[in-house]
């Protein structure tokens, strides 16, 4: 059984994403699946792109690592360290 998520698309610029939250009333956030290349550094999008991403990534915590959601099992731990911290 998977764990209780859902899949988010997210734009870095013209960039596009996805990636899986949790469903709490703060979501917690994976890392993201780019569906499409880095713009080059020297376009014009690329500092609108850096400073999104900068923000996507920020939103990134205890699943920094995770390109898909964890197992039930492995959610259920990471919640549990949680709430004894």
């Amino acid at each position: 059984n998977p764990a209780p998520m859902y899949v988010l698309f997210v734009e870095a610029g013209s960039r596009v994403g996805y990636r899986w939250e949790t469903a709490h009333d703060v979501p917690m956030a994976c890392e993201v699946n780019w569906l499409d290349p880095e713009p080059d550094r020297y376009s014009s999008d690329y500092e609108k792109y850096i400073e999104e991403l900068q923000e996507i990534n920020g939103q990134v915590d205890i699943y920094r690592g995770y390109h898909q959601p964890p197992t039930r099992d492995e959610y259920w731990t990471i919640h549990g360290m949680i709430e004894d911290y």
